[in-house]
């Protein structure tokens, strides 16, 4: 989906309204991300990306820890 076609659905709800990312029913804290070559902006980059902060932070310790092995 294009950012500008997720702007639209959003565009439906209440602009107050709180959102969230659901993970197995629990609501989890996200960021949203884009490309990181350099010289890539938010204003030129080709994706945009949502993560669950968790789940990364988890996978980023499981490499840490497998690579001090």
């Amino acid at each position: 989906m294009k950012v500008k076609e997720l702007i639209k659905k959003l565009q439906m709800f209440n602009p107050k309204a709180k959102t969230n990312v659901v993970v197995h029913n629990s609501v989890e804290e996200y960021s949203i991300t884009y490309g990181n070559a350099e010289g890539i902006t938010k204003g030129n980059c080709e994706e945009v990306s949502f993560y669950v902060d968790r789940l990364c932070q988890d996978e980023a310790e499981n490499l840490m820890s497998s690579f001090s092995r």
